[in-house]
Protein backbone atom coordinates (compact mmCIF):
# COMPACT_ATOMS: atom_id res chain seq x y z
CA UNK A 1 0.00 0.00 0.00
CA UNK A 2 1.66 3.25 -0.92
CA UNK A 3 0.63 6.26 0.18
CA UNK A 4 1.14 10.17 -0.87
CA UNK A 5 1.18 11.25 3.04
CA UNK A 6 4.28 11.37 4.69
CA UNK A 7 3.37 10.76 8.06
CA UNK A 8 2.36 6.97 7.39
CA UNK A 9 5.74 6.15 6.26
CA UNK A 10 7.94 8.65 8.79
CA UNK A 11 6.94 8.66 11.84
CA UNK A 12 9.97 11.20 13.15
CA UNK A 13 8.40 13.42 10.07
CA UNK A 14 5.79 13.62 12.53
CA UNK A 15 7.39 14.22 15.61
CA UNK A 16 8.72 17.22 14.01
CA UNK A 17 6.29 18.45 12.90
CA UNK A 18 4.53 18.59 17.01
CA UNK A 19 7.43 19.62 18.06
CA UNK A 20 7.11 22.89 15.99
CA UNK A 21 3.41 22.94 16.40
CA UNK A 22 4.39 23.04 20.33
CA UNK A 23 6.87 25.24 19.75
CA UNK A 24 4.47 27.88 18.05
CA UNK A 25 2.01 27.44 20.87
CA UNK A 26 1.97 29.75 24.14
CA UNK A 27 3.31 28.88 27.50
CA UNK A 28 -0.21 28.40 29.02
CA UNK A 29 -1.45 26.30 26.69
CA UNK A 30 1.40 24.38 26.41
CA UNK A 31 1.37 24.11 30.59
CA UNK A 32 -2.59 22.61 30.13
CA UNK A 33 -1.37 20.48 27.55
CA UNK A 34 1.83 18.60 29.57
CA UNK A 35 -0.57 19.11 32.50
CA UNK A 36 -3.34 16.73 30.41
CA UNK A 37 -0.76 14.75 28.98
CA UNK A 38 1.39 13.42 32.25
CA UNK A 39 -1.80 12.85 33.69
CA UNK A 40 -3.15 11.05 30.97
CA UNK A 41 0.41 8.82 31.10
CA UNK A 42 0.15 8.53 34.73
CA UNK A 43 -3.33 7.16 34.70
CA UNK A 44 -2.37 4.55 31.56
CA UNK A 45 0.86 3.36 33.60
CA UNK A 46 -1.25 2.85 36.56
CA UNK A 47 -3.82 0.88 35.20
CA UNK A 48 -1.14 -1.06 33.26
CA UNK A 49 0.10 -1.86 36.72
CA UNK A 50 -2.96 -3.49 38.02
Amino acid sequence: MISSSPTLTDPSWLIIHLFVMLHRLDNATKDRLFDSFTAGLHNLLTRQAY
